[in-house]
């Protein structure tokens, strides 16, 4: 859930959604064997292309390659277990970028992927995510702000769920401190 949290972080980051305004692109693979075919249409599906002739991954995988040729979109590919899961997807794309999410270190090198190794957040880090979860900006967070983060232990989801709790909830800061310290 933390590679996944993170990657999420990710995709609503401005930078990145006006990096990539054809769309990002959320697919959750999985461990169980997925129907990866299922899972390019469904890409194809989101960037309203219509699907290919016939269900074949391999034709489902050419129309994909095709249409992200003229594209700049990101695709995140959440949960990897095999290389075989992400191949589909890697499409030789001048504007176009592939992100996945694996526990597995051994699919990024079957892949010859860089990692990115994700480590506990900063304070820092933690109250750029609060912020992010609740809307506001990071010089207009509340003092409890600061405990709500340490009181999170500063793990990605638990501020990502707080996070959500908080926002549009101005009023509400001290009772989630008072909850979270319970």
């Amino acid at each position: 859930l933390f590679r996944s949290v993170m990657a999420r972080a990710i995709c609503h980051d401005p930078a990145i959604q006006s990096r990539f305004p054809d769309g990002v692109l959320w697919v959750t693979v999985g461990g169980q064997p997925p129907d990866l075919a299922a899972l390019v249409r469904n890409v194809l599906a989101s960037l309203q292309i219509p699907p290919p002739l016939t269900e074949s991954l391999e034709a489902a995988c050419a129309l994909l390659r095709t249409t992200l040729q003229g594209r700049a979109c990101l695709i995140v590919l959440d949960d990897i277990w095999s290389a075989s899961q992400v191949l589909p997807f890697r499409v030789n794309s001048p504007r176009s970028c592939l992100l996945f999410t694996t526990r597995k270190s051994r699919v990024v090198h079957d892949l010859g992927a860089e990692e990115y190794p994700i480590d506990t957040l900063t304070r820092e880090e933690a109250l750029e995510l609060l912020a992010m979860w609740t809307h506001v900006p990071i010089g207009a967070l509340p003092d409890e702000a600061y405990f709500i983060v340490e009181e999170c232990g500063m793990l990605p989801l638990c501020l990502a769920i707080v996070g959500s709790l908080l926002r549009g909830r101005g009023h509400r800061w001290s009772h989630v401190l008072q909850q979270l310290r319970s």
